[in-house]
């Protein structure tokens, strides 16, 4: 357990809510809730992420707003919300970085707008502004209370890995060119290499995040990876050709061939030194080496718009229907869940744990409404109630243990609870704390029954390569054939990048495609050098 984590977690959302409530904000509860999410190991993260949550509730609020204002009725309304929200749980999968959770928080404000007012709207302007308001509150709280004692990335751990990759690329290209290993022990080999740089990858990603340091390194570690998977090509194609074998395994081969895959393999081998050396110095070079932007995974963007469209929808019918208040927790838990196990790398992994945590949430929020909430009197007692709750849920989120479960804890406690709400009858907080149970749970149901995201990856990554040495008989122009040397490696690492998501392994065999792309390459330069002889 981290105390001092701990400690800076229930003092922000404590200073949060008190504010707020302080200030007479009807839903006081929402300014704790970015705390609980925004937190991140890193201080940049959290700055980032605090910067994208409010540019996303801004941008959700008024797109919230404008629907309720200019929609002729509920069922309009329901339908406009349904593919708002999944027009930002499909663009959660089309971004690569923390860029991505700015799409999230636009599509849950947008559900935190409508819901309320669905089928009333009055109020509904006001509902919007205490919604940026919180987040305003919640996120100042975020910044200097958990973000300024936040350690910095450890950068020098991330030069570690990043020289260690190097040292692996080095390793596994002479491991592909020694006699004596056999084909499964160069397979899992290059496999495994693949993914550990795919992994330093992902986490480069949260390392650069409000860092322009972090994000030059970030640059040369595209380099490390474009220099080292083109170092493995080579090796692999050079293992196939005895006497240019040898010759790579020397430490100075010469300067060798122009062209063929010893030719490939000399350049790479600089290429990576170069990116390497880059990644260590003290002001790494700003010039991406050989960088395409990871593309976003269309299957599950698809998936996960059509789930949040589907449960949105489905909530929307059950609170226009009946127009209860359990009703709209019921609808609103289905469209935030739907969103939220939709971002999720591994959904069918964390919708457990993500019932768990609901299920003590609600629990909680239940039981301050029944055994607290009757008995508070004034803004001082209520702050002061709510803080043992805070407290317990801060430990939660500090423990490695519990941290899993306690984030929905947390936040479904702060909505259950209605703190700040006038005490209702035992009936209606029941009825309440089982509904908003129910959306999430029919949510995570559903998510563990969908096909796994990792599935027909290696196909499809296969067809785009192959789609792509088409093209490039097609397109015989110099850009067509640069494109292919730098988009061929994006494709291999994003695939492992997927397929770690989804707890797979990267197919061997897709190298092969990438030897025959350069082998076509330079056939056609070959031949264009002999037309201009002649």
């Amino acid at each position: 357990m981290d105390l001092g984590l701990a400690l800076r977690l229930g003092v922000a959302a404590w200073t949060a809510f008190a504010v707020a409530t302080a200030l007479g904000i009807e839903h006081a509860f929402w300014a704790a809730m970015p705390v609980w999410v925004v937190a991140q190991p890193w201080r940049g993260v959290i700055f980032e992420r605090a910067l994208w949550r409010l540019l996303g509730t801004v941008i959700g609020g008024a797109a919230g707003l404008a629907l309720l204002l200019l929609s002729p009725g509920p069922w309009v309304t329901a339908l406009g919300m349904a593919l708002l929200l999944s027009l930002g749980a499909a663009l959660m999968h089309l971004r690569q970085s923390v860029s991505s959770y700015l799409p999230l928080m636009s599509a849950i404000t947008v559900a935190v707008v409508v819901i309320p007012s669905l089928t009333d709207t009055t109020g509904s302007v006001h509902l919007a502004f205490d919604r940026l308001t919180c987040t305003l509150i919640g996120g100042v709280a975020v910044a200097v209370i958990v973000g300024l004692f936040t350690p910095r990335a450890d950068m020098a751990g991330f030069r570690s890995e990043g020289a260690a990759l190097v040292r692996g690329f080095e390793e596994t290209a002479a491991l592909l060119l020694a006699h004596e290993t056999t084909s499964t022990q160069r397979n899992a080999s290059v496999s495994e290499l693949i993914h550990v740089g795919a992994a330093l990858e992902t986490k480069a990603r949260m390392i650069a995040a409000g860092s322009r340091d972090g994000y030059r390194r970030m640059a040369a570690l595209d380099g490390i990876l474009a220099a080292g998977l083109a170092l493995i090509e080579a090796a692999t194609a050079l293992a196939k050709d005895p006497v240019n074998r040898q010759l790579a395994l020397q430490d100075a081969p010469g300067p060798g061939p122009s062209t063929g895959p010893l030719a490939r393999f000399i350049e790479a081998r600089r290429a990576l030194a170069e990116a390497g050396a880059s990644l260590q110095t003290v002001a790494p070079s700003a010039r991406p080496f050989s960088r395409i932007a990871p593309p976003g995974n269309a299957a599950m963007a698809a998936r996960a718009a059509l789930l949040a469209a589907i449960a949105s929808f489905a909530g929307s019918v059950l609170l226009i229907l009946s127009g209860s208040f359990a009703a709209e927790l019921t609808a609103f838990s289905m469209a935030i869940f739907a969103l939220v196990l939709g971002s999720a790398p591994l959904p069918h992994v964390v919708a457990p744990k993500l019932a768990v945590g609901v299920l003590l949430g609600c629990a909680a929020g239940a039981a301050y409404r029944l055994g607290v909430q009757p008995y508070v009197g004034g803004w001082l007692s209520l702050i002061i109630t709510i803080l043992p709750f805070i407290a317990v849920g801060a430990l939660a989120r500090a423990t490695s243990r519990s941290a899993p479960y306690a984030l929905d804890a947390n936040m479904c406690f702060m909505l259950a609870s209605q703190a700040g709400a006038a005490a209702a009858p035992s009936s209606e907080v029941l009825a309440s704390a089982f509904c908003m149970a129910a959306g999430t749970l029919a949510m995570v149901a559903v998510y563990m029954v969908v096909p796994r995201p990792g599935q027909h990856l290696a196909a499809r990554c296969r067809s785009l390569l192959e789609r792509d040495l088409r093209g490039l008989s097609e397109h015989s122009s110099q850009r067509a054939h640069k494109r292919w040397k730098e988009l061929w490696g994006r494709r291999l690492l994003t695939l492992a990048i997927e397929l770690d998501k989804a707890g797979e392994r990267l197919p061997p065999d897709l190298l092969d495609l990438a030897s025959k792309g350069h082998d076509y390459l330079e056939g056609c330069n070959r031949t264009a050098r002999c037309g201009a002889t002649r």
